[in-house]
């Protein structure tokens, strides 16, 4: 922290000339003439030395300016035969600036400095004349014009430090906005920053939006009308109203987030995913929100990916299923007509192909299912009893890889559920066990759901099915992702197991259809849990 010569050199000056002019015009013999001219003259060339460091940046003229106001001084305090006390405080300016801007060197000068003018009088030969009273106040004076001095470069010292923190935090605040615009300039979404006073900060990708998401001023965000280009929902066929449009939502301050809005043409409308978060500052004088940040990017090449793979899947399956049935048609008909040979090896033959179209069109049906989701009704079923029909459907596929296939449940257990779609979790559960069970069995229990606390004792019955393995189980990896489509563990591809990777996320898709959730925990090489809870189903659910 520096500050300019002339700072302190102009009222020190004033005050050297003031003094003299005083103690002419007062006291014209008091003062002589020559010690004027010379304070004068000391004065003059402080102000010429001052005006010469300034212009060239030589700051060790500031040592220069602190002697020549010195001997000023000391020629109007050492030579003033009316002991005008006051002369001696000349020194105070140039010695506490000297001490702020050269710290502890500039104060043990500047205190030097004052001691020196103030004993001038004594070495001139003039405080002979003065009396205990006028020397008691020289001493007075110099003691409080060093606390000045010390005083000062204290206060220096600590703007200093206060200096040396700020231009830190300015640098730090400076490279923390630096690389917040490179952030914000380089990401490809569209971001926009609200502010209040309508200022908005907006990157490149959120500037060419258009597509309807267009900055509103003020005055519309409450009275927004329709945009220039249709805004419609996620479906891509409802329009959206204009003031639920996602970026006036954003402009008004409204939180969001996942918000989906086609945009644009309708030729050339895009799929947006919109999030709006409050900008919140804690602890600070602004506490509260100070604006709104509005994140949104194009996911039209992903809905449209997903919609033709949807698509694409529903018309497979659909082409496949209708061959697939014919075949299982004809081969219930060579059965009931007897149109086979009576070679028992023929008839082995036509089971493996009976059993695999059957198997192939239950894959189909899963790929119909996850493509084409079609809404469940409900109705009394009894779900022990589905439970020992799946059993019982693989009990032999259990016994003939030497595995113990147990169940564990009530006789009978009504529930409101779709039996087709609770036999089919129940099927996929117990063969995805069986699959990965190499030793040791597998136990299927059925247990009733209680009614959460607070919720409605009238309503249906809930339950809960659990299936638990000896199997090979999974990492945490796998079982992160052990209900995606078609994903298979490294286990069952290296072992070479049959499966598509369907049939668990059929089973959480039909399970959430119910309302319900699956879980799963693993270890590996000690087996599997999947435990699957239908809730309690409200009275008015229970009856479609």
């Amino acid at each position: 922290m520096r500050i300019s010569t002339w700072v302190w050199l102009l009222p020190s000056a004033l005050y050297v000339v003031l003094t003299c002019v005083g103690s002419v015009l007062l006291q014209p013999a008091a003062l002589p003439g020559w010690a004027v001219a010379a304070a004068l003259a000391s004065t003059l060339a402080a102000a010429v030395v001052a005006g010469h460091g300034e212009r060239t940046g030589r700051h060790g003229a500031g040592w220069v300016v602190l002697v020549l106001l010195l001997v000023a001084a000391a020629c109007v305090h050492g030579f003033d035969g009316a002991a005008i006390g006051s002369s001696l405080l000349l020194t105070g300016m140039p010695a506490g600036w000297t001490a702020f801007e050269r710290g502890a060197r500039g104060a043990a000068a500047g205190a030097v400095g004052i001691w020196t003018v103030a004993a001038t009088p004594y070495v001139s030969g003039q405080g002979h004349d003065r009396d205990t009273l006028q020397r008691w106040d020289d001493v007075v004076a110099g003691i409080g014009l060093t606390a000045m001095v010390l005083l000062t470069w204290y206060v220096g010292r600590v703007l200093r430090q206060a200096q040396s923190d700020l231009v830190q935090r300015s640098r730090s605040l400076e490279r923390e906005a630096a690389t917040t615009r490179a952030i914000f300039e380089s990401v490809d979404v569209a971001l926009a920053v609200f502010l209040p006073g309508d200022h908005v900060l907006v990157n490149a990708p959120a500037a060419g939006l258009g597509h309807g998401l267009v900055v509103q001023p003020a005055t519309a965000r409450q009275q927004a009308t329709a945009s220039q280009f249709e805004v419609v929902d996620a479906d891509g066929v409802t329009v959206t109203a204009p003031a639920a449009q996602a970026v006036l939502r954003a402009q008004r301050g409204e939180e969001f987030s996942g918000l989906v809005q086609w945009t644009g043409p309708r030729e050339a409308r895009r799929a947006m995913v919109c999030s709006s978060r409050r900008i919140r500052l804690e602890g600070t004088c602004e506490e509260g929100s100070v604006g709104t940040v509005f994140v949104a990017w194009d996911a039209s090449e992903s809905l449209d990916a997903a919609r033709v793979r949807d698509e694409f899947l529903g018309t497979l399956t659909h082409e496949l299923r209708t061959p697939l049935t014919a075949i299982v048609g004809y081969l219930d008909l060579h059965d009931e007509l007897d149109l086979g040979s009576s070679d028992g090896a023929a008839h082995t033959y036509l089971d493996g192909v009976r059993r695999n179209v059957r198997a192939l069109a239950d894959h189909i049906e899963d790929l119909l299912l996850t493509a084409r989701p079609e809404a469940l009704s409900t109705g009394l079923v009894d779900v022990a009893a589905l439970a020992r029909s799946a059993v019982d459907a693989a009990a032999e596929r259990a016994r003939t890889a030497g595995l113990d296939l147990t169940l564990d449940g009530p006789a009978t257990m009504a529930a409101f559920a779709n039996d087709v779609a609770v036999r089919q979790v129940l099927d996929h559960l117990i063969d995805n066990a069986l699959t990965y069970t190499e030793s040791g069995g597998v136990r299927v229990d059925v247990a009733r759901c209680a009614v959460p606390f607070g919720g409605d004792a009238d309503a249906g019955p809930g339950f809960t099915v659990s299936v638990t393995d000896t199997g090979i189980g999974m990492t945490e990896h796998e079982l992160a992702r052990v209900f995606d489509r078609f994903y298979r563990t490294e286990a069952a591809v290296q072992r070479v197991l049959p499966g598509l990777g369907m049939g668990l996320a059929v089973t959480k898709q039909l399970v959430a259809a119910h309302g319900g959730t699956i879980t799963a925990q693993s270890t590996p090489g000690a087996g599997s849990r999947f435990q699957v809870t239908i809730p309690p189903l409200p009275p008015e659910a229970s009856a479609t």
